[in-house]
């Protein structure tokens, strides 16, 4: 079994263990029940530090002391939970092999012209030695995997390559061991051990700088894996006293203390302190953001500038940290539509290529009678048309793309997410909490005629106490800051969109929209006056009612945030056109898009009308339009369901639950615009591979078959083959890294 590969531990202590990591791959899981008794079995060893669980790709990762435990009591713990688990060994660069027969090849190629051809005979011998004792060791990998190939009667790019290298390697040995053979099957007398051991060393090379691409690609993802700290400082009895204990044995309501410069061990909420947090590595603000009492702590952040006390609410695969990364897995387990036709050509095209390979040696061996280049060109093609990089276009750009999106604090969900993006020409924003800060205040009251100010906001504060809607909270905001007292509420219901009734002292009282509550027969003549004046305002109005007459109104306003005005006209330069639903008023509605130049607004739109709003969006104007929908990823869930691509903003958890295509760990607006260019670029990054590899295969078969060299003499030694086949997957590789260097728009207004 392969040693997991080792780091050092961030713990609390100098001399603190080292710990190690293993990939376990887990079987039998069918539900999120599972994971957790998966997590749990694993966090029961003794030794294990940490341990989280994919239910969507079926893995664990368990950071444990290598001196209390082995992978092997890893394995037995979860299959005694009932399950399976194997570990997954960790990829290795085959660099010894690679660098063994490039130099091999190029001693021979050397020896070719620098040893006398009186000698000629005697190299030919040795370089049969040679390469007997390094085709086994070196394709090793490529001769198994094309003997499995071939006992389920496939045929795929192993299948390309070790034909290619066998035919070069027999072919040679005859003419080292029988010239009399070689002459009679027109062999002529020059051998290809050079071209054998290189067309092995190419696809080693591409397969090594592929492993150091892709872990140079996953960087981010590996780092946010290490955020959360092995240790955490839990408090225990009433004197207030901390003790270290691992993470791993958190549970939900555990108290613990994160101290000056140290990151958070899971959620949790702040109980006491005050201090600056660091949240970059997670949404990708490098502002600090204060944190006091009520204010939820994630996961893998840092604690800068003060000490705080925190109630722990999530733990292992439940936190944010755990979720996000998760999502990370899935994304790069995805592939994208065109990856999928690529795979179903790759398909057909190894045994097109054994066919068109087939026909270069017959022509050239049979019609133009030159054995010599009927070997030489038939291996030549088996050779380049190996398609490594047509495999390589979509995991290696994906993996770059999705890594880089999550040091900016976004989430891609996969990779058909990404194409689609290229699609978009028409983004959709949910008002309230979006393009506005979410955060509506009460400007001004309006008590109806024999209701007093103290009376109103009593009613709202009741009312209101209880309702989770953005307009409820402001006007329990401003009831509370009256310091208006509060009455028992009985019945109280919420009418998603609409408001909120209950009775109080036996009355019925409602709450919310001048339309609904006439819709119940509620008498709105008293605040008639106050409900035009609103209008004119272009403010949101919410009217209190008693039985059946309104008793007062009030009208609210939400700031737009800062950065809207500035995301909209990026998207423009994109463009995409902007649309604003909400399901305020025609009159705000329109005050908002005409400050943030919009010329498509839905108002008055409620909840379970938005999906459909979206739905006629994609055929307006008789076309069919793209669109996508930016929504808190709650309250707008059927309408990112229903969009051809979900952006959810918001932060932590919630985002992490989303089930959008893309999600946002900040609430900055400017995202939207790096998560859609990001998307983009890596979508184009994946067709130019595709097309690439395409385009070198389409070019260089018939270079390789000797097409060209009646006329022009042109033609590939296999050799040459090799190395060009090995640069295609390489240019594929190195144009998906230059995803790393992707710059936010955030980035790039801080700059200014």
């Amino acid at each position: 079994m392969t040693t997991p590969t080792q780091h050092p531990a961030p713990t609390a202590a100098d001399d603190a263990p080292s710990t190690l990591d293993a990939s376990l791959s887990i079987g039998g899981m069918t539900c999120a029940a599972c994971v957790r008794r998966v997590e749990r079995a694993l966090t029961k060893v003794p030794g294990v530090k940490a341990a989280s669980v994919n239910l969507a790709t079926e893995k664990a990762r368990v950071e444990f002391d290598p001196a209390k435990t082995t992978v092997k009591g890893l394995e037995a713990a979860v299959e005694s939970a009932g399950y399976s688990a194997k570990q997954i060994a960790p990829e290795r660069a085959p660099w010894p092999e690679t660098i063994a027969s490039l130099v091999a090849g190029a001693a021979m190629m050397i020896a070719m012209f620098a040893v006398p051809m009186a000698w000629q005979h005697t190299l030919g011998w040795v370089e049969l030695a040679v390469t007997a004792a390094l085709l086994p060791w070196a394709g090793r990998h490529t001769f198994v995997a094309a003997y499995r190939a071939l006992l389920h009667r496939d045929a795929n790019m192993h299948t390309l390559v070790a034909l290619g290298s066998i035919a070069a390697f027999v072919v040679s040995a005859i003419v080292t061991v029988s010239p009399t053979l070689a002459h009679r099957l027109q062999l002529g007398h020059h051998a290809y051990f050079e071209s054998a051991v290189f067309v092995i060393g190419f696809v080693l090379l591409g397969k090594a700088m592929e492993h150091r691409a892709k872990l140079r690609a996953s960087a981010a993802i590996r780092s946010l894996a290490k955020l959360q700290p092995d240790v955490a400082h839990k408090i225990n009895g009433a004197d207030g006293a901390a003790t270290d204990v691992p993470v791993s044995s958190l549970r939900a309501d555990d108290l613990v203390v994160v101290r000056p410069g140290e990151r958070v061990p899971t959620d949790a909420v702040i109980t006491g302190g005050r201090a600056g947090v660091d949240e970059s590595m997670l949404t990708g603000e490098s502002a600090l953001v204060t944190r006091t009492a009520g204010d939820a702590l994630l996961a893998g952040t840092l604690v800068l500038d003060g000490a705080l006390e925190a109630r722990v609410t999530r733990t292992g695969s439940d936190t944010a940290l755990a979720r996000i990364v998760a999502l990370v897995d899935e994304a790069l387990t995805s592939k994208a539509d065109a990856q999928r036709l690529a795979d179903e050509i790759a398909r057909w095209f190894v045994p097109v290529v054994l066919v068109v390979s087939a026909l270069t040696f017959v022509l050239w061996a049979f019609v133009a009678g030159d054995v010599a280049r009927a070997v030489s060109t038939s291996v030549a093609v088996l050779v380049i048309a190996c398609p490594c990089a047509l495999g390589l276009a979509t995991p290696v750009a994906v993996m770059v793309g999705a890594g880089r999106a999550a040091e900016l604090g976004i989430l891609l969900r996969n990779a058909s997410s990404l194409e689609r993006a290229l699609r978009i020409d028409t983004m959709v924003f949910d008002k309230t909490g979006t393009l506005t800060e979410g955060a509506p205040t009460v400007i001004a009251a309006y008590p109806a005629e024999g209701t007093t100010e103290t009376s109103l906001a009593t009613v709202a504060r009741s009312i209101e106490t209880d309702a989770s809607h953005p307009l409820s909270r402001a006007v329990l905001r401003w009831a509370e800051s009256l310091s208006a007292p509060r009455v028992a509420v009985e019945s109280f219901a919420q009418r998603a969109g609409l408001g909120v009734e209950g009775r109080i002292e036996g009355a019925l009282v409602r709450a919310g929209r001048a339309s609904w509550l006439s819709d119940q027969g509620v008498d709105l003549s008293p605040v008639q006056r106050a409900l035009d004046q609103i209008e004119a305002d272009a403010r949101t109005p919410v009217v209190l009612s008693r039985d059946d007459r309104a008793i007062g109104a009030l009208a609210l306003e939400d700031k737009l945030h800062p950065e809207a005005r500035a995301t909209l006209d990026q998207l423009r330069s994109l463009g995409v056109e902007p649309v604003i639903i909400t399901g305020d008023r025609k009159a705000v509605a329109a005050r908002v898009a005409s400050e943030l130049a919009v010329k498509t607004v839905i108002a008055e739109a409620l909840p379970e009308d938005k999906a459909a709003h979206v739905n006629a969006l994609k055929q307006r104007d008789g076309a069919r339009r793209y669109v996508a929908m930016v929504g808190d990823g709650v309250n707008d869930a059927p309408a990112l369901a229903s969009a051809d691509l979900g952006i959810a903003i918001g932060s932590g958890a919630d985002v992490a639950r989303a089930a959008s295509d893309i999600t946002l760990l900040t609430s900055d607006l400017r995202a939207v615009v790096d998560a859609l260019a990001l998307s983009r670029r890596t979508a184009l990054t994946i067709r130019q591979g595709l097309a690439w590899a395409f385009l070198y295969n389409v070019l260089l078969i018939p270079v390789a078959a000797g097409v060209f060299v009646p006329r022009f003499g042109w033609a590939l030694d296999p050799a040459l083959a090799a190395a060009a086949m090995s640069m295609s997957s390489t240019s594929v590789v190195l144009n998906a890294l230059r995803l790393k260097r992707f710059a936010s728009s955030r980035a790039r207004a801080t700059d200014r």
